[in-house]
């Protein structure tokens, strides 16, 4: 809710997003912006093209990449092969130091925090598995025979 009211705001024509939240790496952020916006989405994107009032994303899906074209307003997740990342000069850093951070408050935003997700339940799974390091292939084989019953 807070990111739509700001996305109403400021009125933005493109709206670029990570792939993954860093919290529980769920790839919802994005999908659940452009529903709540009523945007068209481009998930995965590798390639972004802007022409005009449109925007031409290419993607990555299970079967290779597809290239698809949306038009403006849209919401585009980014992949991780999007672009090397460039590191800031020392200069430019002393630059960003001195710009101004705007703060917005929820209270600013008319925007109450609302839980719209309840855990259930949530249980911590063991592994049993050990590691072993073994010399060489004919360990590595004999392990897999007579200790794991892997191979027959």
């Amino acid at each position: 809710m807070a990111l739509q009211k700001i996305v109403e705001t400021e009125l933005p024509g493109l709206i670029l997003m990570g792939e993954r939240t860093a919290e529980d790496d769920s790839d919802m952020t994005g999908a659940f912006l452009a529903a709540l916006l009523d945007w068209l989405q481009a998930t995965f994107a590798l390639q972004i093209t802007v022409l005009g009032d449109e925007v031409r994303v290419s993607r990555e899906i299970d079967s290779g990449i597809e290239t698809i074209r949306l038009p403006l307003p849209s919401v585009i997740t980014c992949g991780l092969r999007l672009n090397k990342p460039r590191y800031a000069s020392f200069r430019g850093q002393m630059k960003a130091r001195s710009m101004p951070i705007e703060r917005v408050s929820l209270d600013d935003l008319k925007s109450k925090l609302q839980p719209r997700v309840e855990t259930l339940n949530l249980k911590l799974v063991r592994s049993d598995r050990n590691c072993t390091f073994v010399e060489s292939v004919d360990d590595l084989v004999r392990s897999l025979q007579f200790e794991t019953k892997i191979l027959g």
